[in-house]
């Protein structure tokens, strides 16, 4: 039986982590995010469906060559917030680095990112890899972008919707191919 290679998006388990759990502390430490995070990933990977103990994860590089070419990228997003959503991301943001840089390598779980791409870049390519090593995988992220990514040896998990999407739900759900869903 070959196992199951878990792709994770780290930002968006953080931040999925940061609405569930944004209180949460260990003395006078912050570890909601830390905690949601090792909580997620927990779960996912002792699913059934994959029970798998494979995994690599996804971090954005600190600047995106998008925003290079186009410096309004995701700005509105930031604009929109209040103080309050501004420390609590800039915590996030603390807890993630902490995840990056100690955590995770010292468990050796692989913690992939390169200059200039986005986790769902990276994930992309990861698709592909395992699609040309015949190996199985699953993407898990809420990033409907990733619909372009399955192909037949990886399929994209939506933990927020509980949701296992294939080529074959592609289809079923949006009338196109993932090829298609790219154009």
């Amino acid at each position: 039986m070959t196992t199951t290679w878990m792709l994770i998006d780290l930002l968006y388990m953080a931040h999925r982590a940061r609405f569930a759990l944004r209180g949460l502390e260990s003395g006078d430490v912050k570890t909601g995010i830390l905690f949601g995070f090792f909580e997620q990933l927990y779960h996912v990977c002792s699913m059934p469906i994959f029970q798998s103990n494979k995994v690599a994860v996804f971090v954005d590089s600190p600047e995106s060559f998008r925003t290079r070419v186009f410096p309004d990228y995701k700005k509105k997003r930031a604009s929109h917030r209040t103080e309050e959503e501004r420390d609590q991301i800039t915590l996030m943001y603390c807890q993630i680095d902490e995840l990056h840089y100690d955590i995770l390598p010292e468990i050796r779980i692989p913690v992939k990112t390169q200059d200039g791409l986005e986790s769902d870049d990276l994930l992309a390519l990861a698709a592909l890899y395992l699609e040309e090593q015949k190996e199985p995988g699953v993407m898990v992220t809420g990033d409907s972008d990733l619909w372009q990514a399955i192909n037949k040896y990886v399929r994209w998990f939506d933990p927020q919707r509980n949701i296992l999407h294939d080529e074959e739900s592609l289809l079923r759900t949006k009338g196109i191919t993932p090829f298609q869903w790219a154009k």
